[in-house]
């Protein structure tokens, strides 16, 4: 995980959240954390390249983080996206509503208009190090770059 920016009160600055997947438990002392965290900062931005794992619920907790304004119910969001049993333990998710992800997307672009989008983003500064790989590795490497 990566936190850059400005760690004063005044909400500036970005906090870059990579292999955001991990949040998805919305009860996990992980998620929440982050989710506190993510009021000090005014732009936050997960990175993920499979958000979702199972079902379209495991998107809930990333959306929480990023809106928790307008995110503010589990069980609804459920609800709108999953089909659930009702079982002795309790309500179990047993699969996403077909069109599930279209209709996400749509109610998501309701939300996600420019305005949202910072007006500047940093540019990148790459940096290029130069290491001597022992030869175990360095035979590896050949091997990969072949």
């Amino acid at each position: 995980d990566y936190i850059f920016g400005d760690w004063s009160s005044d909400t500036t600055g970005y906090l870059v959240l990579d292999e955001c997947y991990r949040f998805k438990n919305r009860n996990s002392l992980r998620s929440n954390y982050l989710q506190d965290l993510s009021y000090l900062f005014k732009n936050v931005w997960l990175l993920s390249g499979m958000p979702i794992s199972k079902y379209i619920d495991d998107i809930y907790k990333q959306l929480e983080i990023l809106y928790p304004q307008i995110f503010t119910s589990y069980w609804r969001f459920v609800g709108r996206y999953c089909f659930i049993r009702k079982t002795d333990w309790g309500d179990q998710i047993v699969a996403d509503k077909p069109g599930a992800l279209e209709q996400l997307k749509s109610d998501l672009a309701d939300i996600l208009i420019e305005s949202d989008y910072p007006e500047h983003i940093p540019g990148w500064e790459p940096h290029i190090v130069s290491c001597v790989l022992p030869d175990a590795q360095a035979d590896i490497y050949r091997e990969l770059r072949k």
